[in-house]
Formats: C-alpha cells, structure tokens, sequence
C-alpha cells in the first residue's frame, strides 16, 4: 500500500450580512461611546467651576459674618464697661458660649 497524500485547500471564510452588520454596529456603539464621555467631561468641568464659584461666595460670607459677631463681642464689651463704671451689676453670661470677663 502506498500512502496516499490528501491535500486540503484552505478556504477564507466568506463575509456574510450579519458579520458586516455586526461590525458596522460596533463601530457606531464605540463612536457613541466617545462622544457620550466627552460630553460628560465636559459637563463635569462645568459643574466644577460652579462649586468653586460657590465656594468662594460662601468665605465672603462667612467673613462678614464672622465680623459682625467681633463687632457684637466689642459692643456688648462696651456696654459692661459702661454700666460697671456706672455702678450697675452685670450678670455673668448664661450662654454656652460665653466669655469670662
């Protein structure tokens, strides 16, 4: 017996429809995709820029809150001042907060 030599020819697949199609899909998904990030970065730089500005209104405010409570504090300093030199008994402040004289 000889042995016999069985030669196969390689065949490339052929494209079909459904493999174009799926493709052509994947294509326009990652497009989306790209564009869809974009615009979220885009949008999330924005709303930074917000929340700095907003920062920055509330440490004004607070500074001027913080200063007119001072001037409250000096003022109510000066009244005691004023009612001790005048002979009046000034109660010793009940809030928490209180400073001792």
């Amino acid at each position: 017996m000889t042995p016999t030599l069985l030669l196969v020819e390689a065949v490339a697949p052929q494209p079909s429809w459904a493999g174009v199609l799926g493709a052509f899909a994947s294509v326009l998904t990652a497009v989306a995709l790209i564009i869809g990030g974009m615009a979220t970065y885009r949008k999330a730089g924005r709303v930074e820029k917000k929340v700095d500005h907003a920062s920055e209104q509330i440490g004004e405010v607070h500074v001027i809150v913080n200063q007119r409570f001072t001037d409250l504090e000096n003022y109510v300093q000066a009244l005691i001042r004023r009612l001790e030199v005048a002979g009046i008994d000034v109660p010793e402040d009940q809030s928490k907060g209180g400073q001792p004289r």
